[in-house]
């Protein structure tokens, strides 16, 4: 134990805490002890806007409806706070890691603002603005309590409100709960949340569509198009490769999703793909731009591995190589380096500004374990190629290959190998999320 002003200071810390008073209240009455806590909460630790949600809640039905509903709004928060702690739990652990979720400043206020941004509450006819950059402050101060002050005056609707919004709330909790839990199990999941990391904007409708129970009901059979396969679609092309985030857009849809039929919800999400990123534009950045610290990149890439030509038809990339792949360390690695210690116009550039523009585009990069990307670090493309310690001893499939291909030509790789493979590549890229 350190503290400022050694062991004087902690003597004196010590004298003082002997000294500190505490006041006791019993109230068995948790809708009445509710309102008590919110008369004297005015200094210590932060609560979080759940906590202050519940309260509100238990107020409300405690002042209103003679505390009708008091135990059965604490019970809902707290199964949804365990949701969220399981989910906390599951997202930190390695190999599952969901880079969204395992953050410190991520908590159940973050949950509790996505239900908002999928909850309608026009059926109680109530004046409501939907913000599309709410916080979590915002859903108490301009929807929560708002909307149960206007329902007062009519206690029936009052409860009916009550009582649904936090059900639906839990649920939705609990929703995501299971999704999370799948992504353990489920390839496409762990492919959306963990490798791709999906999103935020789309974590509403996502959960919203699971706790439908229509995720993965079929748009189109014959291509094995579902809605989780189009949130995916729409995450990769406009949120990842375009790099923008039209939040009115898909919260204008995440609040409709609760009843809106799933062959509108796929519609709407098809021409916003198309207004955003159709297939001429997708193709063209992916073949042409810098992709190296894109967020889709390491997603895409994955995709090429899992569908290369040499892979073993016995050793497919199901989720447990995947999950392998990823505690490896899933990096992305420049062919040609970044930094060259040899003459650029033997590999096809005529200046080191040509040689800059080319080196982070997709044709010249590729996945290699951490460990294995620290070693070939600027070394030449030769070098990494040719050597039994780099490329060849590499897991993913399309870098051995790229090593097997590169040891039979001079130079191993060059400028015209980053326009061949980049535009392989951005063709693959179209098909594997297509316009459907």
């Amino acid at each position: 134990l350190q503290m400022a002003g050694g062991e004087t200071g902690i003597t004196n810390w010590l004298i003082n805490i002997g000294k500190l008073e505490v006041l006791e209240f019993i109230e068995p009455n948790e809708g009445k002890a509710i309102r008590m806590f919110q008369s004297v909460n005015d200094r210590g630790v932060p609560l979080s806007k759940m906590d202050i949600a519940k309260s509100l809640l238990i107020y409300n039905s405690n002042r209103f409806l003679n505390g009708k509903l008091d135990q059965f709004i604490a019970d809902q928060f707290g199964a949804a706070f365990r949701d969220y702690s399981h989910v906390k739990g599951l997202a930190t652990e390695d190999g599952y890691k969901i880079r969204h979720i395992d953050r410190i400043v991520f908590r159940e206020d973050d949950v509790f603002r996505y239900h908002y941004f999928c909850y309608n509450p026009d059926n109680y006819n109530v004046n409501a603005e939907f913000d599309y950059t709410a916080s979590s402050e915002t859903v108490l101060e301009t929807f929560l309590k708002p909307v149960l002050k206007q329902l007062r005056a009519d206690r029936q609707l009052l409860e009916t409100f009550i009582r649904e919004y936090v059900s639906d709330l839990a649920c939705f909790f609990s929703a995501f709960r299971s999704l999370i839990e799948e992504v353990r199990t489920d390839k496409a999941l762990y492919l959306i949340f963990v490798v791709g990391d999906l999103a935020a904007t789309l974590y509403p409708l996502t959960i919203r569509l699971a706790m439908r129970g229509d995720i993965r009901t079929a748009i189109d059979s014959a291509n094995g198009m579902n809605l989780l396969r189009l949130i995916e679609i729409a995450d990769l092309r406009v949120f990842k490769i375009r790099g923008t985030n039209p939040q009115a857009d898909i919260l204008n849809l995440s609040r409709e999703s609760a009843g809106k039929p799933i062959e509108e919800i796929a519609e709407y999400l098809r021409c916003f793909v198309k207004k955003f990123m159709d297939d001429g534009l997708f193709e063209s950045r992916l073949s042409q731009e810098n992709l190296y610290r894109n967020p889709g990149l390491v997603r895409i890439l994955t995709a090429v591995e899992e569908k290369h030509s040499n892979r073993p038809q016995n050793n497919q990339l199901n989720i447990a190589s995947l999950i392998a792949l990823v505690k490896s360390g899933q990096t992305v690695e420049h062919i040609l380096s970044q930094e060259p210690s040899f003459g650029v116009k033997a590999y096809g550039f005529q200046s080191r500004e040509l040689y800059q523009n080319y080196i982070h585009r997709l044709g010249n990069l590729t996945l290699l374990e951490s460990v294995l990307n620290s070693a070939s670090n600027n070394q030449s493309v030769e070098t990494k190629m040719g050597s039994k310690k780099l490329y060849r001893v590499s897991k993913y499939q399309m870098t051995k290959s790229l090593a097997a291909t590169g040891a039979s030509q001079t130079p191993a790789f060059s400028r015209n190998e980053i326009d061949r493979r980049g535009a392989d590549l951005a063709s693959f890229c179209v098909n594997e999320w297509p316009l459907w």
